[in-house]
């Protein structure tokens, strides 16, 4: 009997998880599938980071250090090409939120500078960019750089 009840009380033991745990793993869980068109929880992102810096253990903690890299490389990247209004509204809004000095340090990715791009190199960015229109302004961009070359080669083409 004693043997059967040293079996089974590990397994009872660790089936015992205590209630904040149920709910920091659901908070967690709840801000890493959040939806970030109509914009990223930086308070609830904070918040999730917080839990899982001191609980690495946690459901989905690995998700919500993805999301944090996520958004240090939108804002450091946006942080150094602001031309776009995406970005600027990227910068202002982190720099308003107590998440920006808990953001890792992360390396820049480059921005798309022309409309012939899939996708933005981060989630966040990707999520907003439809929003304030990166990729008409990045038609602008580009075109304002390569108009003068279509069209002394459209001009060429017409004369030929």
């Amino acid at each position: 009997m004693r043997l059967i009840i040293l079996i089974i009380l590990p397994f009872f033991i660790s089936s015992c998880i205590s209630n904040e745990q149920k709910n920091s793993e659901k908070f967690i869980e709840e801000t890493a599938s959040s939806n970030w068109s109509n914009g990223v929880p930086l308070d609830d992102l904070l918040l999730a980071s917080q839990i899982c810096a001191t609980h690495k253990d946690y459901r989905n903690c690995n998700l919500i250090f993805d999301q944090m890299t996520d958004v240090s490389i939108s804002f450091n990247s946006c942080l150094q090409d602001q031309r776009s209004k995406l970005c600027k509204v990227v910068v202002d809004t982190i720099l308003k939120y107590p998440i920006y000095s808990a953001l890792p340090k992360v390396k820049t990715v480059e921005l798309p500078r022309n409309p012939f791009f899939l996708n933005m190199p981060t989630k966040l960015l990707e999520e907003q960019s439809s929003r304030f229109e990166y990729r008409q302004e990045s038609i602008r961009w580009w075109w304002s750089k390569w108009r003068l070359v279509i069209v002394f080669i459209f001009l060429i083409l017409i004369t030929a």
